[in-house]
């Protein structure tokens, strides 16, 4: 059993390059500096512009390491200040799914 987290965010109308070029370049951050595998994906259908990101962990306690681990990291927490006005407020959602 594992956990996969998928965080997903709605672009704002007009945006969608300038979030594109965000969410591939926090991607490959959080991959590089981070070492954490992630995946990016953008929806086909539904929602225009719901950016989606897949992460998998080996249970809560890594997951939570890995919270910590962004949260202090300042790299990472530029990257989410200068994309500040690309998502509308209040359509990021995390989920949590127990992988079998």
């Amino acid at each position: 059993m594992g956990v996969r987290l998928t965080r997903t965010a709605v672009v704002d109308r007009g945006k969608a390059d300038e979030a594109m070029e965000f969410a591939a370049a926090v991607t490959s951050y959080i991959s590089e500096n981070l070492g954490i595998s992630i995946i990016l994906g953008m929806e086909i259908g539904g929602t225009f512009g719901r950016d989606h990101w897949f992460s998998d962990y080996a249970n809560m306690a890594q997951l939570e390491q890995t919270f910590g681990m962004t949260m202090s990291d300042e790299g990472y927490r530029q990257l989410l200040a200068d994309a500040n006005d690309l998502f509308i407020t209040g359509e990021t959602k995390d989920t949590l799914v127990y992988t079998m």
